[in-house]
């Protein structure tokens, strides 16, 4: 039985998990998450260090007897709170922009250009700002975990058209020989990025007449009443 088990595995599922690696779109987001992972396991180092030495009920400082020696031990904590916001609080803008960039690597495009598109397009579906007392706020609370499904969506679509978009000749412009390539690069895809940044523009307005608050706030309120849905169920 184990090896009919094994033969079908090998004759059906083998072939359609090597398919299924090899999609662009799924290779794209499969090595995004790679590059994140050195930047993603150094934070949880960082934390993990922060709670085991630096809180009172820590493991390493119970052992040590720290709070004992060192009253305000839970004070040295603020030395190393701010590695969540540059790592695992933004980390879909770094999807966005990698699953953006290598999709455009596998289309032979300027990949740095459709990666920076991709984080303005998020940019652009993101939640509103908030005003207050005269002051403008950007909510966070999508730019980490809770917004890696929109960013893989459209990191994807940013890097499938955009790419496409710059090799229409009609789209290009071409700049004197003795204008420094940087300089040309960024011309010879504006008109396509125009047009990309205006169509997630419309997009954006057509989502905020159905929820002010942007796709995000869309989808997690689907995923609250699908789980709510599911816990009723059980």
């Amino acid at each position: 039985m184990m090896n009919g088990f094994n033969v079908f595995m090998e004759k059906h599922i083998v072939p359609f998990a090597v398919k299924l690696n090899e999609q662009r779109h799924v290779a794209a987001i499969r090595d995004a998450f790679m590059y994140t992972f050195p930047i993603t396991m150094a934070a949880s180092l960082v934390i993990l260090i922060n709670n085991l030495v630096f809180s009172k009920t820590g493991f390493i400082a119970q052992i040590l007897f720290l709070p004992k020696f060192f009253p305000h031990l839970e004070n040295a904590q603020k030395l190393l709170t701010s590695v969540t916001n540059g790592t695992m609080n933004i980390l879909s803008i770094f999807i966005a922009y990698l699953v953006a960039r290598n999709l455009a690597k596998y289309f032979k495009a300027d990949d740095m250009l459709v990666g920076m598109t991709g984080i303005a397009c998020f940019m652009i579906l993101y939640s509103p700002s908030i005003i207050k007392d005269g002051v403008t706020y950007l909510p966070t609370t999508y730019l980490g975990a809770q917004g890696l499904f929109v960013a893989m969506i459209v990191g994807g679509l940013v890097g499938e058209f955009l790419p496409r978009l710059t090799r229409i000749k009609k789209m290009q412009i071409k700049m004197p020989e003795m204008v420094p390539p940087a300089v040309a690069r960024s011309f010879n895809g504006l008109i396509p990025i125009v047009i990309m940044i205006m169509l997630f523009s419309m997009l954006n307005y057509g989502l905020s007449l159905i929820s002010p608050q942007g796709i995000n706030d869309i989808i997690w309120q689907i995923a609250r009443n699908n789980l709510n849905e599911f816990n009723d169920v059980n």
